[in-house]
């Protein structure tokens, strides 16, 4: 691949994360390099607020875009196979299963997203 496609593969990634990011009534965490944690995320997709529900479902949107930008660019293999047909509300629900049953929520939310959709929608490495 072209090093020009893989940098504007970049930046629509960074511009995905971005709009996904740009929630303000969500706080900033430390220094640490984390903008959201699993317990930040929680609250927001079990929120009874329509709005901070929408962000959850961008987020974890986001997310699953950037997934599957980096196994369908082959980076990764291929471990987590969404069907075409899932919607936000369904993932939102196996990362709100997932948090709710996880020993701590500390961990960056983009992590937790990505073990939720694995444990949820684990395929075959060798599918591509």
């Amino acid at each position: 691949m072209q090093i020009h496609s893989r940098l504007r593969a970049f930046a629509l990634l960074a511009a995905a994360a971005a709009v996904a990011l740009t929630a303000p009534a969500w706080s900033q965490t430390d220094s640490s390099g984390t903008f959201k944690t699993g317990d930040e995320l929680y609250e927001a997709c079990t929120s009874s607020d329509d709005a901070y529900v929408g962000q959850c479902d961008w987020y974890i949107m986001g997310v699953h875009d950037a997934i599957v930008l980096h196994q369908d660019l082959q980076w990764v293999d291929v471990v987590i196979c969404v069907p075409d047909s899932t919607e936000a509300e369904t993932l939102r629900d196996a990362v709100i299963s997932y948090l709710a049953n996880s020993e701590t929520r500390d961990f960056t939310a983009v992590s937790m997203v990505y073990n939720a959709l694995e444990a949820s929608y684990t395929c075959e490495a060798s599918k591509k």
